[in-house]
């Protein structure tokens, strides 16, 4: 026989989270935001890519950890996968995952929806708003998400790097996870450098 084994994790996931509190404040954001990343790098050491990023696909454990999960539809990224719709969550799912470009999935693929993900949980608002798959094609093609910086306040180097993850075409996007972890990271730093001892909180505002 064999068994998932998971961990307990109180804290629910990230969609719950947002919906019951509001926006990430981005320095609860971060650390989280670094879970997910690693367990994402090490899928794709491991040649493996997620295809299903989302918030709900992210649970916060007992010590306040991101845990990935849910990965029925992970698929190995050395197989000739056809360019077709792969499954996915709309609304999430990128471009090239839904079938609606013609490029392979690919790294980029999941960082699409890590983008897609860090929107929303800065923003309080889905990047891509939608009734199903077929409604999610359409909008996907004819619709771009209002900047960040408009909707949430955010810092613009912050912006700058979640929009990137989110563009249309893969090779507009950053190359690799570790390419947009070490993006965020500098935004971020360059942010705290101009605020010091100040909470940047989602909603733009800062507290001492």
């Amino acid at each position: 026989e064999c068994a998932l084994v998971l961990p307990y994790c109180p804290g629910g996931d990230l969609r719950a989270r947002v919906r019951s509190h509001g926006p990430l404040a981005i320095e609860t954001l971060a650390p989280l935001l670094e879970d997910a990343c690693e367990a994402l790098v090490a899928m794709h050491d491991g040649d493996l890519i997620h295809l299903d990023v989302n918030p709900q696909n992210v649970l916060i454990d007992g010590d306040g950890r991101g845990v990935l999960i849910d990965l029925g539809i992970a698929k190995d990224i050395r197989q000739a996968l056809p360019i077709r719709h792969l499954g996915g969550s709309p609304g999430y799912m990128s471009p090239e995952q839904s079938g609606s470009i013609p490029f392979s999935i690919s790294t980029r693929s999941d960082v699409f929806s890590l983008g897609v993900s860090v929107y929303e949980l800065i923003s309080g608002r889905k990047a891509f708003r939608c009734r199903g798959r077929d409604d999610y094609l359409v909008t996907l093609a004819r619709d771009t998400p209002p900047p960040l910086a408009e909707v949430a306040q955010i810092a613009q180097p912050i912006s700058d790097v979640v929009e990137r993850a989110m563009s249309y075409w893969p090779p507009m996007r950053h190359p690799d996870v570790p390419s947009f972890r070490s993006a965020f990271r500098a935004a971020l730093a360059a942010v705290r450098s101009e605020t010091p001892k100040m909470e940047l909180s989602a909603d733009g505002e800062q507290r001492k």
